[in-house]
């Protein structure tokens, strides 16, 4: 398969629609996903914030269960919670 994709230049980072062909070829039809997608193509979930608008670290953690709240004791002004000195 070839590795080197000879075609028009796109906008900033967009990707040619024959990567995503080339990557379904490369690895068969399983589940595939685009990170920092600025699009959403068939047969591709796509994470990124142009899709939604949301930052994708904030998706990661939804999608991972890690968003109850409880990786972060933050204030409600931003400030980290005074370290014990005991």
């Amino acid at each position: 398969m070839p590795q080197v994709c000879d075609a028009r230049i796109m906008e900033h980072s967009r990707k040619r629609p024959e990567i995503r062909e080339r990557i379904v070829e490369l690895c068969g039809d399983q589940p595939r996903i685009e990170l920092f997608a600025r699009e959403k193509a068939d047969g591709w979930d796509a994470l990124g914030n142009e899709i939604d608008g949301r930052d994708i670290r904030d998706v990661l953690r939804e999608m991972t269960g890690q968003d109850n709240g409880t990786e972060t004791e933050e204030k409600e002004d931003g400030a980290e919670p005074a370290a014990d000195t005991d």
